[in-house]
């Protein structure tokens, strides 16, 4: 398992100028990314990677080139309509303000508008209306290519 790991905004622009990346991105005013070096010891292991990552770190990660990209399977997860966003985002326990809702809510969109835009880099769509079915979903799909992919 890969923890976040807490760096100066200096130090992760440091790490992107020395492409240190695999894939890095901002969303929501934070910077996220993966370093080569937490990745590919796990590469030669005999275990599968899950990694949650916004669409645009997809989109770096399957462009990079430096996993073969039909060992990449990604999943799109969405919700049924905008409003069961905003609902589920209203709802939560971290008191979002109006404005950081409407922020979230505006990347939601702007992630939606990308995959409709860009579905070759997505092998599956999860709509999240349930939420033990969509977990069932994707367990059903995390198994199903479990260990059938080369060690690089």
């Amino acid at each position: 398992m890969i923890d976040f790991n807490f760096v100066s905004v200096e130090e992760f622009n440091s790490k992107v100028e020395s492409h240190q990346f695999i894939e890095y991105n901002t969303y929501n005013n934070d910077f996220y990314g993966t370093t080569f070096e937490s990745i590919i010891p796990l590469l030669g292991s005999s275990k599968n990677i899950i990694k949650i990552i916004e669409v645009n770190g997809v989109k770096k990660l399957i462009d990079s080139c430096v996993i073969p990209r039909e060992q990449i399977k990604s999943i799109f997860i969405t919700t049924s309509q905008r409003s069961d966003r905003e609902k589920r985002l209203i709802e939560r326990e971290d008191n979002l303000s109006f404005e950081d809702i409407n922020k979230r809510l505006k990347i939601g969109d702007d992630e939606l508008s990308f995959f409709n835009d860009n579905r070759k880099y997505f092998d599956y769509t999860i709509v999240n209306s349930h939420l033990q079915n969509s977990f069932s979903l994707f367990e059903n799909i995390v198994l199903s290519h479990a260990g059938k992919y080369q060690k690089l």
